[in-house]
């Protein structure tokens, strides 16, 4: 099964990061095979749909289990630009 952690960095020392659609990295991890990988978010900068991109990464590599923070619509509604 695949693990997909939102990360603040590049290994599994790294700090759990708060936000979902605008972490910095995704860690996906095997229970398997116990490998790693680490992808870079690249929606993290999107001026909006941040979260489905995310999640859309994630689909992309097999990811079963997600584990983060804050899965909140906006941090701050209205949105701020």
């Amino acid at each position: 099964m695949k693990i997909g952690i939102t990360s603040t960095g590049r290994d599994l020392t790294a700090r759990v990061d708060q936000r979902f659609g605008r972490c910095q990295y995704f860690l996906i991890l095997d229970d398997n095979s116990n490998d790693f990988m680490v992808l870079p978010n690249k929606s993290a900068a999107a001026t909006g749909g941040a979260g489905i991109q995310a999640a859309q990464t994630l689909a992309k590599n097999n990811v079963e289990v997600l584990i983060t923070l804050d899965l909140t619509r906006f941090k701050h509604y209205p949105p701020q630009g």
